[in-house]
């Protein structure tokens, strides 16, 4: 856990002890208030550090190994797991060709097109 540094440990004590000192020359109704205070104080600060743990540090700890989860799943489904195509290599000549072929079907669409056009043009005037 945290250590605490020698100075502090030593004021901690010294200041203690003059508390102590003090309260020797404290009334009994007061040194009963005082007892009831410290007390209240113990358990406040008791359920503050569990309510801290619970929703605090855990949720924070575990908050950061589900996203170092979340990232290896994903690298592994998408990286790991996933194929590697590779496209056939062509020359100029069947690159062409392949081009051509889509320019030949991209205009065989066009002029689909058009005749449904024709056709629709008729009944749409009647």
């Amino acid at each position: 856990m945290n250590e605490i540094p020698q100075d502090d440990e030593k004021f901690a004590e010294q200041s203690g002890d003059e508390l102590r000192r003090a309260e020797g020359q404290l009334s009994s109704q007061v040194l009963l208030r005082l007892q009831a205070a410290r007390r209240e104080a113990v358990a406040q600060s008791v359920t503050l550090m569990n309510a801290s743990q619970v929703q605090g540090f855990d949720w924070l700890r575990w908050s950061g190994a589900g996203a170092v989860a979340t990232t290896v799943m994903f690298v592994w489904v998408f990286a790991v797991n996933s194929p590697i195509e590779t496209l056939p290599q062509m020359d100029a000549m069947e690159l062409a060709a392949a081009q051509e072929s889509e320019l030949l079907e991209e205009l065989e669409f066009v002029a689909w097109m058009v005749a449904m056009e024709d056709q629709d043009e008729p009944s749409n005037s009647g």
